[in-house]
């Protein structure tokens, strides 16, 4: 089971670190932007990769990538990271502590979602929550470099208070600074905290389409690149290829490990303003989801809590606990002769092992297969269980 780290077991300073945390400005209480120098030379890198971070806690390193928003040409003043914080996650608990002036580790840079060179068609930068840092980072390493190139810059979110770097943009945009268009869109209108919003509503993939036929923007004219959550990117991507927009003119950032991508949650039942925040569980290592194939909906378990959807019914949520690990004592009814185990259970080597008793945890007992993923092989869409004994690392 993993535990909430306290953030005093984080150690102060360790033969690993070699950098240090020097500025941070909250833009709410969950959002913040925090700033991480090394302490010798900087580190090159593009506009678009990433920096992971971390801090050792009881002699172990907990450490998660982000997007660099600043520029590279201003690494030498620290790395600029955009950051949601996850209650109850593994490492933002963490940095929300850490005073300035503390050390850490930093390494990178990867990823290759990198701009085009010498390309002036329209960008179309596309970004969903806390994925608008590597967009910032392309545009403001641009106007230092004093190559500018026509941007729409759309950024979805839940509440408007959400926008970060809202200001940055629009400061760009009113001035003339960079040639951009600021086109925020925010998703939850009937919230009161969205009261006073007058600009564009949904969610940002929903608005790719519109904003092309009101921008004249063709796959001979514009590019589009695009990141956020995997669904979001599902979604634009889709748009993009009905518009006619070749596969080389939409350039994609996931922030879900490969391999780890769920199903559309549009088609799920799910809550689409949720969506970045399952991405940040998931990523905090919070996130367990499967899905129940009697009721054809997706579920989210979240260690230490549960962020269900309403869809599953109470008794599935209570009958599978990832926390568990006790030997099934339900006979199959395949071979009732021995018992099976039929799900996988959380143990904190960050690995999933068999041995969870099917009436207690997985509920397939009660006639209702799971198909999952990070750990829980598919078993058949059946009301008979399914023997499964796979330990699957990731």
């Amino acid at each position: 089971m993993l535990d909430v780290i306290d953030p005093g077991q984080v150690e102060a300073d360790a033969p690993q670190y070699n950098a240090t945390l020097v500025a941070r400005s909250d833009e709410t209480s969950s959002l913040a932007y925090f700033t991480i120098r090394f302490d010798g030379e900087p580190v090159p890198f593009e506009p678009g990769q990433y920096m992971t971070i971390g801090v050792l806690v009881g002699g172990r390193m907990v450490q998660r990538p982000y997007s660099v928003a600043s520029s590279p040409r201003t690494a030498a003043e620290g790395y600029e990271l955009y950051v949601r914080l996850v209650e109850g996650g593994l490492f933002t608990p963490l940095l929300w502590e850490l005073p300035l002036g503390h050390r850490m580790r930093m390494i990178g840079p990867k990823g290759k979602f990198m701009l085009q060179p010498n390309d002036q068609r329209t960008h179309l930068f596309i970004s969903s929550g806390t994925g608008n840092a590597p967009f910032v980072s392309m545009i403001r390493t641009l106007i230092i470099d004093g190559a500018s190139r026509p941007a729409l810059f759309l950024n979805g979110v839940s509440y408007q208070d959400e926008l970060g770097y809202r200001d940055l943009v629009e400061g760009w945009q009113r001035d003339g600074t960079f040639p951009v268009t600021y086109l925020p869109s925010v998703s939850r209108a009937a919230d009161p905290r969205n009261a006073d919003w007058t600009g564009r509503l949904g969610r940002v993939e929903a608005i790719v389409e519109p904003v092309c036929r009101e921008f004249g923007l063709t796959p001979d004219n514009a590019i589009a690149y695009i990141c956020g959550n995997p669904d979001m990117i599902l979604n634009a991507d889709a748009t993009f290829q009905a518009l006619g927009f070749a596969e080389e003119a939409i350039r994609k950032e996931l922030y879900w490990p490969k391999g780890k991508e769920p199903k559309l949650a549009a088609a799920e039942g799910i809550d689409p303003a949720r969506a970045e925040e399952m991405v940040d569980k998931f990523n905090e290592g919070l996130l367990l989801v499967v899905r129940a194939g009697g009721r054809g909906g997706l579920m989210s378990a979240v260690i230490g809590g549960w962020a269900a959807q309403p869809r599953i019914s109470s008794s599935l949520r209570r009958s599978f606990d990832p926390r568990c690990c006790r030997r099934c004592t339900r006979r199959s009814s395949v071979a009732r002769s021995r018992p099976t185990s039929h799900a996988n259970a959380w143990h904190g080597s960050g690995s999933y092992r068999s041995g969870c008793s099917a009436t207690a945890c997985c509920g397939v007992g009660r006639g209702r297969s799971l198909i999952g993923w990070a750990g829980h092989r598919p078993t058949a869409r059946s009301t008979s269980p399914s023997p499964c004994s796979r330990r699957t690392r990731w």
